[in-house]
Formats: structure tokens, C-alpha cells, sequence
């Protein structure tokens, strides 16, 4: 199933993966924030704390999940690499220190991980060198949380017939797997990921000259949709992406439903979803604090705060008379872990003054999904 291949010359069929060991050796790319950033979004989404990468080499990303503030553990399948990367921690960036973890994982499986002790995995450039990807992403399910996330950033599903993948296999005997989504979803549905999200995107930001941008800018200004020629320096980034890029992200969710199905009519028909009582509101320098208690009052489990399709959030929404000025005009963060059905938060926050006229309105919010339409006002 793993395409991986040793050597092939022009014309001839590929053979069975090469059984060596992967290069830990590689320098980082010279622009890794050009490639990363997707991942560092998605480990610091949730307010996940636990982190680890796979195949960490000596360490730089690692150091970078860290200085998100992540607890970040490196794992590597050489033990001189990880010393190595402890040493450059120690003698570098100190301040890392107690945020950094390093683990020896000699067969490249088996994490040193308890289970359901991590929020958050991150393979960069790893997964395609591993010699048994179907046990890998059983390790992958085991060590994460209910709610956990794996996120990849690999090649496609024609790497191992590149010039450079060619060249890596017949010099150093590394592995070079294809990766292929329609291979990986159902081995990790079978190690108990729910969902798979995958980036369409580009790996450069488009640049266009300025005499098509102002064009573009202007349409925009006057909110006229762009059409598919408008696009093209865009599109023409997306395409080489897609040829032979995967970004995505493998997720675990706790089995029952939750607000991203918030939208379904059935499910939010029985009871509201939730309810907002307001417990208490004051004068303080210079505007108002807020205490309410809210209450889950229908089928579904709240998510975790944060940007997620489904977290739930408290809007705060600006309001002059029944007209509603401003919609978004705060977020205001509800628990950091889901709230079952029958579950209550209570929270404390300040608003500033709402100014002559105006007044707050408070609703709670599945973010992607929709408001629960249970508003409560504060006084004006």
C-alpha cells in the first residue's frame, strides 16, 4: 500500500520501500515559517498546552513550538541528534528550558508518551520517512487526548518519484513514501481519528504587479465578487500545491455531538442550546464588570473556546435601542475544556462604557456555525 521506492531509472517499475532508517540530519528550510505556520496556528488552537513532534532532528521546530508557549517534547529515533538538540536548548535559548522535553523512540513507533498525554502532534517532513506509518498513526491516536490534533506538513502522492527523492534513496538509502490520502484516512479512522481536514493553499504568498492590484482593490472596496480571471496569479500558486503538497490534519473528538452540528434543526429543536443569566453588573473604572452563569441547556456538548469550527465563545454584541451597531464587538473566551449538557460556566469580565445611547447584548456563539439566538441585555 506505502508506496515508498528505492532508485528507479527512466522507464523501469518501482520496487518494494527502502528499509533504512530516515535522515535526522537535514538543516531546516531556509524559510520554515513559510511552511509552518499552518501547523503552529493548529497546535495553538484550543488552548492546547502538550505538544509533541515526531522526528525532531535537532530541534528547531520543536524550539519554536515552545517559544508559542506550548509544552514541547522532541522525539527522534536518534538519540545522538537529540542530544545534540538539548545541547543547542542549553547553551542557546536557557529560557526554553522547562518547556522543552526530549524522547528516544529507537524503532521510530513506539512514543514514550502515556496515553491521552498530549494535545497536539506535529509531523513536518517526518511522516514520509517512517517504516510503519499505519503503526505510527496508531501511536499517534494512543498518546493523544480525546480532543486531540496530528498535523502533517508532507509531500504528495508522487514523491518518491522525484529528482530529489531519487537522489536521497540512491545516496543514503533513505525512505521516500508517496503520500496518499485516500490510503491514510481509513488506517486512521482505525486508530481513532473522527475527522480529517486537508490545506488548499499556496506555498508562496502571489505577488502581482501593482496595476492589477488596484483593479482588484477597487472591486473589493465596492464589494463586487472576484471572479476566476481576477484569481489567476492565485490560482496559478495552488495548483503546483496540490500537485504534490499535503497539509493536513488528522482530529480526535470525545464520540458525542457537539456544537459544530449546532446548525441541525432536529438537534435544536428539543431544548435551546443554551442560556445566559446575569448574575451581576457594576460600575468600575473606566467601564462595567460582568459576571453571568451559563448554562447548556440543550443536546449538544459545548466545544472548547478558541477559533475552531464549533468552539463556543460569548459574543458581546453593541446594541442602540434594537438596532444592532456591531455585531462582533467582543469574544469573550468560555472554558477551556467542552461543557457537557447540563453543564455550567460562571465568568468574570470587563467591558468598557458603552457610551451615550448604546448598550451590550450577549449571546452565545458556535463559531463557523452559528449564534444560539438565547440573547440576554445588560443594562444600558
Amino acid at each position: 500500500m506505502w508506496r515508498g521506492r528505492t532508485p528507479i531509472s527512466p522507464g523501469s517499475t518501482p520496487t518494494a520501500p527502502c528499509s533504512a532508517s530516515p535522515s535526522t540530519t537535514r538543516p531546516p528550510p531556509s524559510r520554515p515559517w513559510a511552511t509552518c505556520s499552518p501547523c503552529s496556528a493548529r497546535c495553538r488552537r484550543c488552548r492546547a498546552r502538550r505538544c509533541w513532534k515526531l522526528g525532531c532532528g535537532t530541534g528547531w521546530l520543536v524550539r519554536i513550538l515552545a517559544r508559542l508557549g506550548l509544552q514541547a517534547h522532541g522525539c527522534d529515533v536518534s538519540a545522538v541528534v537529540l542530544r545534540l538538540a538539548e545541547d543547542f536548548a542549553r547553551r542557546h535559548e536557557p529560557d526554553l528550558l522547562r518547556r522543552l522535553t526530549w524522547l528516544h523512540s529507537p524503532d521510530g513507533v513506539a512514543i514514550p508518551l502515556a496515553d491521552g498525554s498530549m494535545d497536539r502532534a506535529v509531523m513536518y517532513g517526518a511522516f514520509h520517512h517512517v517504516h510503519d506509518q499505519a503503526g505510527t498513526l496508531r501511536e499517534l491516536g494512543r498518546v493523544l487526548g480525546s480532543t486531540g490534533r496530528a498535523v502533517f506538513i508532507e509531500p504528495g502522492p508522487e514523491h518518491s518519484r522525484t529528482a530529489a527523492s531519487q537522489a536521497e534513496m540512491r545516496n543514503h538509502g533513505v525512505i521516500e513514501n508517496d503520500v496518499r490520502l485516500e490510503e491514510i484516512w481509513p488506517l486512521a479512522q482505525a486508530a481513532g481519528f473522527t475527522e480529517m481536514e486537508v490545506a488548499v493553499g499556496t506555498a508562496r504568498v502571489p505577488f502581482v504587479p501593482v496595476a492589477e492590484f488596484l483593479p482588484l482593490a477597487a472591486r473589493r472596496r465596492a464589494r463586487q465578487p472576484l471572479d476566476s480571471n481576477d484569481l489567476a496569479p492565485v490560482i496559478g500558486q495552488v495548483n503546483p500545491f496540490l500537485d504534490n503538497t499535503r497539509h493536513f490534519v488528522l482530529i480526535k473528538s470525545s464520540g458525542r455531538a457537539d456544537t459544530r452540528e449546532a446548525r441541525n434543526a432536529a438537534l435544536r429543536s428539543a431544548a435551546p442550546l443554551g442560556a445566559i443569566l446575569i448574575r451581576e453588573v457594576r460600575a468600575q473604572e473606566p467601564g462595567l464588570a460582568v459576571q453571568v452563569e451559563l448554562r447548556n441547556t440543550g443536546a449538544l456538548e459545548w466545544r472548547a473556546s478558541g477559533g475552531d469550527r464549533g468552539a463556543v465563545n460569548l459574543g458581546v454584541q453593541l446594541m442602540q435601542g434594537d438596532t444592532l451597531v456591531k455585531r462582533d464587538f467582543r469574544r469573550v473566551p468560555v472554558a477551556k475544556a467542552p461543557t457537557e449538557p447540563g453543564g455550567h460556566r460562571v465568568l468574570d469580565f470587563t467591558l468598557p462604557a458603552p457610551g451615550p445611547g448604546l448598550r451590550y447584548r450577549l449571546d452565545l456563539v458556535a463559531e463557523h456555525v452559528c449564534w444560539f439566538e438565547a440573547p440576554a441585555d445588560l443594562p444600558g
